[in-house]
């Protein structure tokens, strides 16, 4: 959960910069990049961890996991295709094709409500 928050913080003051300087900043971009990989990454160790606690079962990508989470009503199933959307991030040539990832902000906190969207313990 610290990587998620820590690096939503990161996100979140990047989206407070003018587009264009934060675009002519190439470090800044590919910090936001990095920060990217490692929400997603945190969130899909989370998803298969309670894939494999409460479903008894293993995802073969980070996209499925998610959608594991859903169909098992784990967290709802809007939340689930929202999440398994977001995990195909995860792929670097997704990635750098971004001409802006500072876009996805808003969708990227809902990689926050993982852990807080469940409906059993």
């Amino acid at each position: 959960m610290a990587d998620i928050i820590e690096n939503l913080q990161v996100l979140r003051d990047y989206s407070k910069q003018d587009r264009a300087k934060f675009t002519a900043n190439k470090e800044a971009v590919r910090l936001a990049k990095y920060a990217f990989i490692v929400m997603i990454e945190a969130s899909s160790n989370i998803a298969n961890h309670l894939c494999a606690r409460f479903i008894k079962t293993s995802s073969n990508s980070y996209a499925e996991c998610f959608l594991l989470l859903g169909e098992h009503e784990l967290i709802s199933k809007k939340l689930s295709a929202s999440l398994s959307k977001m995990a195909g991030f995860s792929t670097l040539q997704t990635l750098w094709a971004m001409p802006a990832p500072i876009n996805h902000l808003s969708a990227s906190s809902r990689l926050l409500a993982l852990a807080s969207g469940l409906t059993r313990p």
